[in-house]
């Protein structure tokens, strides 16, 4: 075998530094979708087949990487059905499963032709949330990974 990142835990789980590492530390699994970055006067667009969203500042991390294919990971937990305060992306999702695990829900989203997982922490009595039922889902654009799809390293 060999040794994909070496560090504490937590370290490896918000930092991973490749595709493998984001995908396999974490349960459930790091979201994942294709977009592509472009940069026009200082400001970074980031387009995404169900989201887009753009940052008011120039990215040194992405600089080799614009008009071409990233990858964009975002973690289950950061999902929210909630507004989040600060800068937030959103976009439709379909539920397609809401389980049950005491103290939260693992709700499987339909987005476009992805299954998305979204961790929700609350009681029985907190969530109302029922298959096939579309909701505006939120994250934090400040949480999203970027990860180049040839070298699978994350860039940011």
């Amino acid at each position: 075998g060999r040794l994909m990142q070496y560090d504490t835990p937590q370290q490896v789980y918000l930092h991973p530094k490749n595709l493998f590492t984001a995908q396999y530390v974490g349960d459930p699994a790091m979201n994942f979708v294709e977009g592509s970055v472009s940069t026009l006067e200082g400001i970074t667009r980031i387009e995404c087949p169900f989201f887009s969203t753009q940052y008011n500042t120039h990215i040194p991390g992405l600089n080799g990487h614009l008009q071409k294919k990233v990858l964009f990971g975002i973690r289950p937990e950061e999902l929210t059905i909630q507004q989040p305060n600060g800068d937030s992306v959103s976009f439709q999702a379909k539920i397609y499963a809401v389980e049950g695990y005491g103290d939260y829900f693992l709700v499987s989203l339909t987005i476009k032709d992805l299954i998305w997982k979204m961790v929700i922490v609350g009681d029985i009595g907190t969530v109302d949330l029922h298959s096939n039922e579309w909701i505006t889902i939120y994250f934090s654009k400040n949480r999203m990974h970027f990860i180049d799809p040839s070298t699978e390293e994350v860039l940011l």
